[in-house]
């Protein structure tokens, strides 16, 4: 039987001796077995370190922990099994096959800011960016000002959420430099956000754009569209994934006026 005998002897110690901080190691090792529910943007970027715990969160860390074990353990007996496996397909295939939605009675959408056009459901309420999103910024995410964002529950504690961002490709970096960047956000999911070469691809608005999200856990679907030397980003959430029946609809509406973009910064 395969064991796991560094992290076993480091959890004995760690439990038995009741410490109050847990190691960095201890930590990756308990994170890296559970499959992580990554959120759009900014928070991809936060990582867990050296907590404060009570004896509860002691106990907790402590049944993640087993459970952790027993789950490698399983993974490991099994045939053919490894632990740490292949990660699952970044595509959007996971998602259900949907009929298409008729988008003929949306409202129309005109954003001065991004430089783009759109439909929307008529009972959603509309939030229109009023400030541009700077190069070598992190992009914005619910309801910034940042972005033009469509929503038929704003301020609900998981609201239903499509937005719209776009900024200038800074001067000399190619479409796939920015691309390659940008996917680089999300190291310790690559299933959320993988590689440009294993990006599913589709047509918006004429221009060809790379998708990415749209499995359970992943939190969104979001594509990136390239044109008239700005870089589009058009995000859709709610709970483990975006409805893809509406997002489709949503990104079938779009035109891309890149030429009528206004980045003047708010002061």
């Amino acid at each position: 039987m395969n064991h796991l005998p560094a992290f076993e002897d480091e959890l004995g110690d760690w439990l038995e001796d009741g410490p109050v901080d847990a190691s960095d190691r201890l930590v990756d090792s308990v994170l890296a077995a559970f499959p992580s529910i990554p959120q759009r943007r900014r928070s991809v970027l936060v990582r867990w370190r050296r907590p404060t715990l009570n004896g509860y969160g002691r106990v907790l860390v402590g049944i993640m922990a087993v459970a952790v074990v027993a789950v490698a353990g399983f993974l490991v007996l099994r045939p053919g099994g490894t632990v740490g496996g292949p990660y699952p397909s970044p595509t959007l295939s996971a998602s259900p096959a949907a009929s298409p939605i008729d988008t003929s009675m949306w409202k129309a959408f005109t954003s001065n800011r991004h430089g783009f056009s759109m439909r929307y459901p008529g009972d959603w309420i509309v939030g229109p960016a009023t400030a541009p999103w700077p190069p070598g910024t992190q992009p914005a995410g619910q309801g910034d000002p940042m972005v033009d964002w469509f929503s038929p529950n704003p301020g609900t504690e998981n609201p239903t959420w499509f937005d719209v961002t776009s900024q200038p490709v800074p001067a000399g970096m190619t479409s796939l430099t920015w691309l390659t960047n940008y996917e680089s956000y999300g190291p310790r999911t690559p299933y959320c956000f993988p590689a440009p070469a294993d990006m599913e691809q589709m047509t918006i608005g004429g221009q060809n754009a790379w998708i990415h999200g749209g499995v359970p856990g992943c939190g969104f679907t979001e594509a990136i569209v390239f044109a008239g030397g700005r870089v589009y980003l058009l995000n859709g959430y709610e709970g483990s994934f975006f409805n893809r029946a509406l997002f489709q609809a949503f990104v079938s509406t779009v035109t891309f006026s890149p030429s009528n973009a206004d980045d003047t910064p708010l002061y």
